[in-house]
């Protein structure tokens, strides 16, 4: 079923990292910055205020085509990652087509409209969220939350 515009978490969903919540970093403002911030798999539980997505249906383009802000940045790709931007000087908006998974419910890959890029969670230490156009994309629970 395609996602409704409104307020979401995200998880991880696969064996390894399954459940781990996908967002910026909890303490990233206190840099001062406006530069890009890394969009996060975290390995230990965060407050769910830091961890909400506002995901925006886009109107007019390809279908299943979304926005996605975490708090108030939009998230975009840069040299093959994902972040999170404040500024549109640092980035362009990415448009993210966001598909339910086969014969998974309620899970869904995100894949870049640009370049068919998809989002990749990391094994391991590694935690940015990287975009790939090689091999299986991961795949995500989306949980919407109160609006």
């Amino acid at each position: 079923m395609p996602l409704k515009t409104g307020n979401y978490l995200i998880y991880a969903d696969r064996p390894d990292v399954s459940g781990q919540l996908i967002a910026r970093r909890q303490n990233d403002d206190s840099d001062g910055t406006a530069e890009p911030k890394a969009v996060v798999k975290h390995v230990r539980p965060i407050p769910p205020e830091f961890a909400v997505w506002q995901v925006k249906e886009l109107i007019g383009g390809k279908p299943n085509t979304y926005g996605l802000f975490n708090r108030s940045a939009y998230a975009t790709q840069i040299d093959k990652f994902v972040w999170a931007v404040l500024r549109r000087e640092d980035a362009p908006p990415e448009e993210w087509i966001i598909e339910p998974a086969p014969d998974r419910p309620d899970r869904y890959t995100i894949v870049a409209s640009s370049n068919g890029s998809a989002w990749y969670v990391p094994g391991g230490e590694q935690h940015h969220i990287f975009c790939t156009p090689l091999g299986e994309p991961s795949v995500f629970q989306f949980v919407h939350i109160e609006d």
